[in-house]
């Protein structure tokens, strides 16, 4: 149960990407979407989401990405987005 508050309160979206691992933070629509997106899963490939790939690039091109692993941000990750392509 924290789990799904800390989740809904201040839940990242963990992208794993040609460059490493991207924590990306989220408004309250994004992180309740895919809440709901990840309800049965921890990793879905990116070809799960074919219509929703520009939006997962926009999202890794905010200002809110951090790219290096956090210990603590774990419980807050509402899932992984897995092997994103590099773009040229």
């Amino acid at each position: 149960m924290w789990s799904l508050l800390f989740k809904l309160s201040g839940g990242v979206l963990k992208i794993s990407t040609a460059d490493g691992v991207r924590y990306v933070a989220l408004d309250r629509l994004e992180r309740l979407r895919l809440l709901w997106t990840f309800r049965h899963f921890r990793v879905l490939p990116a070809e799960v989401f074919p219509g929703q790939m520009a939006h997962i690039e926009r999202l890794l091109a905010r200002e809110r990405v951090w790219g290096f692993h956090l210990k603590d941000i774990e419980p807050y990750v509402i899932g992984t987005v897995d092997a994103i392509p590099q773009r040229p």
